[in-house]
């Protein structure tokens, strides 16, 4: 059973103590196995009552403080009493193997575990007493919305059929705004256009549309975010980047004049996107003025005229004020959200209900895409009934006085209509800052090491999450960010109104706390962080925060390591660790590394993705048995991996992507869970390793590069033995689940590698989808693939 927002670990809890209740303790000749499996099961038995409420208390629209606080207090209790019951099992796992030896260290720990056991089982049962004698509540409560399984993103959402409506004219006004009198002007400042309008009519796709179209006639241009949540330090150091800029500033003054010195005497265009304050705007302009810079432009979007009006009056601008969209329009994107195409021609009873919600939507783009969405996800089977619960439920303000405070009201709508797998799914995203690209298969994978994917009829737990990203695009509440061979590669959160529910939620239910400034470390929580998201390039601010043992999620954005690593966290501090996500890019003034070594007694980590150039691992696995993905992605060869990689005692590792200059050590051919395999560096590969690739029956992405710099004849010899075993190897996977293959000839010296075996692939591989060849020239088409 899944973990999810509902429940907490409660399901996943109940398993595991009967997994514990299964444990044969005969086998270490302990006497007390009967009190001890007793002591579990009641324990077990309690937890399944408090289980039962919890199941109630989700889809209560409005629950009141008691009810509200009974279900957190029993969400916590399960991820208490989860983390001693994952060191009772690792303990006894780790000791029980070698049993015949430890009876001795078994008969002292023993007791210590079982007097954990009854302190748990006491403190559950007076919970549960007090709960009952408490609370009360209703039985009256409305089932879990049904998840329905999608395993493709709608077309609808993808390519030609997404086309904008509506855009048109208003992209015309704004670049004629901008673009009129640009050759002859002598002004020395830019001019501003500020897009102004409340939340979801469409101001950020305006002003990417008009930036699209226009960037190309300016020296540099630049889009940068800057909503509420970014301070002004932030703002300047992501215009700097994407001006390339590659000295070092600290501080808002110092950026303020950089970028002034990128901007100098080139003729620019800005946008920045949701400006939230009038002080955020005065913090930013600094660095566009005496820049001498004639025909530039500025364009600023916001929710508040006061916003726009300092923008316009700071240099010479205008305001241009969002209108909704008209009935044409409306109807128009409506009809093809739900339907794939605006000229579908729905049945009468269906067309009344659909003009009803129309008018409510009173043209808003964000109201519209989602309602729809929402309408599409519904089961034909009582459809209509389910459209006009939908229809009533949306009540008519927004159709009399549409706001963005009313905007929420719908997106709520869209949220609550969520199965508790998605709400869980969905909340995750919190993990990652405002306007990032998401990694899909980051996103994916995190879900699953956390546990969120619940098992279904035997599918395999990624074609499960991937269906739930599918599931979340196809509801407009996530959107395709990237694409690379027709398919989405990232993605990020549709609106900032839909990132606010976010955090709302998010804060709400304990579920992810963000670290960016130390107001928010030093905030007192009610409850125990579960997820942590440190956004800062601040140091000490992890160190501050109180009890991070429990924490089982930890996604660091770090632009640099500082001086003696004093921002990074402590890793030894995270006991209950799922997910290490460390992302540490740009300057480097010193030469100091990050050990990695703590990372061996993290026994419940599951998921390891390391992105920048200052690591050094350690040289054994340690106790990550449960280890599932290495993601090592590096800008440089100091990436010190040594002997992570070489024992080969990583036997739950289904993902592995190396940097360019590891060493896959001995006896990789007993990963047999391997899923994907990238990046591995041919050159440095033994030729037992490429032999026994051909061993890992389940892998289905296989990426090699080949980059030899210099060549003897006896690195020719060599490399001919490793291709001849190469081409065996890829033989037996071809027969097995190889999906796809990537092969990255890095050419020096105008070196061609033998790859002639790639020509005569027999027998050809059956399921095969996929086939990159990089720098690899074919005088003909290999005749498997035709």
């Amino acid at each position: 059973m899944a973990v999810n927002i509902s429940t907490g670990v409660m399901n996943s809890l109940l398993v595991k103590l009967e997994e514990v209740c299964r444990y044969d303790l005969k086998e270490i000749q302990f006497s007390t196995e009967f009190d001890f499996k007793n002591n579990i099961w009641h324990l077990k038995e309690e937890l399944s009552c408090m289980n039962a409420l919890l199941q109630k208390l989700p889809n209560m629209e409005a629950l009141n403080i008691q009810k509200r606080e009974l279900r957190n207090k029993v969400r916590e209790l399960a991820y208490f009493v989860e983390d001693r019951i994952d060191r009772f099992m690792h303990s006894f796992g780790t000791v029980a193997d070698k049993a015949t030896l430890l009876t001795d260290t078994m008969d002292l720990m023993l007791p210590i575990l079982f007097e954990k056991i009854h302190e748990i089982k006491d403190y559950v049962v007076e919970e549960v007493r007090r709960v009952e004698s408490i609370y009360n509540l209703d039985e009256s409560i409305s089932s879990n919305p049904r998840q329905i399984e999608i395993d493709d993103i709608s077309p609808v959402l993808c390519g030609k059929a997404n086309r904008l409506v509506g855009i048109n004219v208003p992209c015309e006004v704004i670049m004629q705004l901008l673009m009129e009198d640009m050759e002859g002007e002598s002004v020395q400042h830019p001019k501003v256009v500020s897009i102004v309008g409340f939340g979801g009519l469409g101001k950020t796709t305006l002003a990417s549309q008009v930036y699209k179209k226009i960037h190309s006639r300016f020296e540099c241009a630049v889009f940068v975010f800057a909503s509420r949540n970014r301070s002004t330090s932030m703002i300047l150091n992501d215009i700097l980047s994407q001006l390339r800029y590659d000295g070092s500033a600290d501080g808002v003054k110092s950026l303020i004049n950089a970028t002034r010195e990128k901007l100098s005497c080139k003729r620019f265009l800005v946008v920045i996107d949701d400006i939230a304050s009038i002080e955020t705007w005065n913090s930013i302009s600094g660095a566009f003025v005496e820049t001498w810079n004639s025909g530039s432009r500025i364009i600023t979007t916001t929710r508040r005229k006061d916003v726009a009006n300092a923008c316009c009056s700071s240099f010479h601008g205008i305001v241009y004020k969002m209108k909704p969209l008209g009935w044409t329009d409306s109807r128009s994107l409506f009809f093809r959200r739900i339907y794939g195409s605006d000229n579908y021609s729905p049945e009468l009873e269906e067309l009344i209900i659909a003009i009803d919600i129309l008018k409510k939507c009173g043209g808003v783009p964000l109201a519209l895409v989602v309602i729809a969405s929402l309408l599409a996800s519904q089961e034909e089977v009582n459809k209509l009934d389910n459209w006009l619960k939908i229809k009533y439920s949306m009540g008519f303000e927004l159709e009399r006085n549409p706001n963005s405070k009313w905007m929420k009201h719908i997106l709520k709508l869209s949220y609550n209509n969520l199965s508790s797998d998605l709400k869980t799914c969905f909340l995750y995203l919190h993990m990652h800052p405002e306007n990032y690209n998401i990694m899909k298969k980051d996103l994916m994978r995190q879900w699953i090491a956390e546990g969120f994917i619940t098992q279904k009829d035997n599918r395999d737990l990624e074609d499960i999450a991937e269906s739930y990203f599918s599931d979340l695009i196809n509801r407009s509440l996530i959107k395709p960010a990237q694409f690379k061979h027709g398919e989405v590669v990232s993605c990020r959160v549709v609106h900032n109104l839909f990132l606010d529910l976010i955090i709302e939620k998010s804060t709400e239910e304990n579920f992810v706390t963000v670290i960016r400034t130390d107001q928010e470390c030093s905030r007192r929580h009610n409850f125990l962080i579960r997820r942590l998201s440190y956004q800062s390039n601040r140091g000490n601010l992890i160190q501050a925060c109180e009890s991070l043992h429990q924490v089982r999620s930890v996604i660091y954005f770090g632009d640099r390591l500082h001086q003696r690593g004093e921002s990074l966290p402590r890793l030894q501090m995270f006991e209950a660790l799922r997910v290490l996500h460390l992302r540490m890019e740009g300057y480097f003034p010193f030469r100091a590394m990050y050990d990695l070594s703590p990372i061996c007694n993290l026994f419940q980590l599951r998921y390891l993705k390391l992105e920048g150039n200052r690591f050094q691992f350690p040289d054994t696995s340690g106790e990550l048995r449960y280890l599932q993905v290495v993601d090592i992605k590096c800008s440089g060869d100091l990436v010190l991996v040594g002997g992570f990689l070489s024992d080969a005692c990583l036997p739950s590792l289904r993902h592995l992507r190396t940097p360019w200059n590891a060493e896959l050590g001995r006896g990789i051919n007993r990963l047999t869970s391997m899923r994907t395999l990238e990046e591995i560096n041919f050159c440095n590969c033994s030729v037992e390793n490429i032999r026994h690739l051909g061993m890992l029956t389940n892998l289905r992405t296989l990426g090699v590069i080949y980059n030899r710099r210099r060549g003897n004849d006896e690195d020719d010899q060599t490399d001919m033995v490793k291709f001849a075993a190469l081409a065996t190897s890829l033989r037996e996977l071809g027969s097995c689940n190889l999906r796809c293959l990537d092969f990255n000839v890095a050419l020096m010296e105008h070196r061609q590698p033998p790859i002639g075996f790639l020509y005569s692939w027999f027998p050809p591989p059956q399921f095969l989808q996929k086939f990159h060849p990089q720098m690899i020239f074919f005088f003909r088409v290999p005749y498997w693939i035709q």
